[in-house]
């Protein structure tokens, strides 16, 4: 018998699944230069691989198991992407590429500190201490990625509704991590006893 999912408990997890979601929906909102256009950008018409790039897509093709019809969809794919040359001049690509640079790093530190503090279980305080200054981190990227959603909003003329969605998705990925901080908090206690 399954339970409803209102009335399931939450996963343990639940902090590094938010925050692996959150860094899928925001990578998406990149690839549309911020929501700035409704299609993701297309840098260069006929574009000439270099030979590392060559290599770099054969491999992946490998290690993907690509067939010859997932490669047709790709490409009908990066074909159908189109812009406005009067919009790439008005929003220079090297403002975005800053922006994006930014938010990557940004959600890489992000994961990298949940990783970091998932992978230590607490039987002594010092192990509370490393997971918890691990989870601090975590809560200062989730601060820094809504900083620069701001930012970015005040810089770019984008619909500040669209950008709603991610920053409720930063908050509950902060509401998660300080109750993993909770829950660890009654770890120590029983440590400490």
């Amino acid at each position: 018998m399954s339970v409803p999912k209102h009335k399931r408990s939450e996963s343990p997890m639940e902090f590094l699944h938010n925050a692996l979601n959150l860094r899928r929906e925001m990578t998406e909102l990149l690839l549309r230069d911020f929501g700035v256009k409704s299609r993701i950008r297309e840098h260069l018409k006929e574009v000439r691989l270099d030979e590392p790039s060559k290599e770099e897509l054969e491999w992946m093709k490998k290690r993907y198991g690509m067939t010859g019809e997932d490669c047709q969809k790709i490409d009908t794919i990066i074909n159908n992407a189109t812009y406005d040359v009067k919009e790439l001049e008005q929003y220079p690509e090297w403002l975005i590429s800053y922006f994006r640079s930014a938010i990557l790093r940004i959600l890489e530190n992000l994961l990298n500190n949940l990783y970091y503090a998932n992978s230590i279980y607490i039987t002594k305080e010092a192990e509370y201490t490393q997971r918890r200054g691990y989870l601090n981190q975590a809560i200062g990227n989730c601060y820094q990625l809504t900083s620069w959603m701001d930012y970015i909003r005040q810089t770019l003329p984008v619909d500040a509704n669209k950008y709603e969605r991610y920053l409720i998705r930063i908050q509950r990925e902060i509401a998660l991590v300080k109750g993993v901080r909770t829950a660890d908090n009654k770890t120590l206690a029983k440590i400490r006893k």
